[in-house]
């Protein structure tokens, strides 16, 4: 008797995938090249699948195996294992603080306290218009402009292209400064002729209300201009005698709602 012998081959597995590198989570698809009747893919991290051209998402950084075994139409079974196909790094996380936390025109300067992770390159945009800088952490110094708010950008990056990015805003305020003279002399000589309170900053100017009254309680002089000035006059243009006249300031600041009420005296001298 003759019996023959059919003798199958196995399938030659191979596969390839399209990014084998990337940050978590990371997507790869794979493509088999070896035709099949079905398909076995072990990713390395526990996950698997049967579809011929799956599509699968690391979520842990890490080396990992990739294993495809194909069973051909004729129920032969082979296997290809490629050591070390996969490699996921850390997505890198952006976060930074900065100090003082209460920042005011008296001092702009301001250290920003770098908490990024799995990063090795930093870009910061202080949100002033100034260079980006790519120091670890940097030391900036605003503009002496009070009331102003800075967005802060840090962008975390590492060496494979994966970036993180993080905005917090950084408020520079305002202080009340002024100063109110207790003397003035209008003799028409250009110097130091009219009474004003001087504001550095911090002043509202629309919430000021400025009050001047004579020794009877008279009121000589009232304005609600803080850029206003008495000039020593009164009425139609009369010139008050010289004398101790009592002032009363009403105003609001920039910094709160807070209203401030204030009094003193002035001399006035020719």
């Amino acid at each position: 008797d003759a019996v023959t012998v059919t003798v199958h081959p196995l399938p030659n597995v191979s596969f390839m995938g399209d990014e084998m590198k990337g940050c978590n989570p990371h997507t790869i698809n794979f493509t088999t090249l070896t035709p099949g009747a079905s398909y076995f893919w072990d990713f390395g991290d526990g996950g698997v699948s049967s579809a011929s051209a799956p599509s699968y998402q690391y979520n842990s950084a890490g080396i990992y195996d990739v294993t495809l075994t194909i069973t051909s139409i004729e129920g032969c079974v082979a296997s290809f294992v490629q050591p070390n196909a996969v490699e996921i790094f850390e997505q890198p996380v952006a976060d930074f603080s900065y100090t003082p936390q209460a920042i005011d025109i008296m001092d702009t300067e301001v250290n920003f306290i770098n908490h990024a992770d799995y990063a090795t390159t930093y870009e910061w945009s202080f949100g002033d218009g100034t260079a980006n800088s790519s120091t670890f952490e940097p030391v900036h110094f605003y503009p002496e402009v009070g009331n102003v708010t800075y967005p802060v950008t840090l962008i975390a990056a590492n060496d494979f292209g994966c970036a993180d990015t993080i905005t917090k805003r950084v408020k520079i305020n305002d202080v009340l400064i002024y100063f109110i003279p207790n003397t003035f002399t209008p003799d028409g000589d250009s110097f130091n002729d009219k009474f004003r309170p001087q504001f550095a900053s911090g002043l509202d100017i629309y919430d000021f209300h400025l009050m001047i009254f004579n020794r009877w309680g008279e009121m000589v002089f009232e304005s609600y201009d803080a850029t206003g000035a008495w000039d020593g006059t009164y009425g139609n243009g009369d010139i008050v005698p010289d004398g101790v006249y009592v002032w009363k300031m009403e105003f609001g600041e920039t910094m709160t709602d807070k209203k401030h009420y204030e009094s003193g005296f002035v001399n006035l001298m020719r």
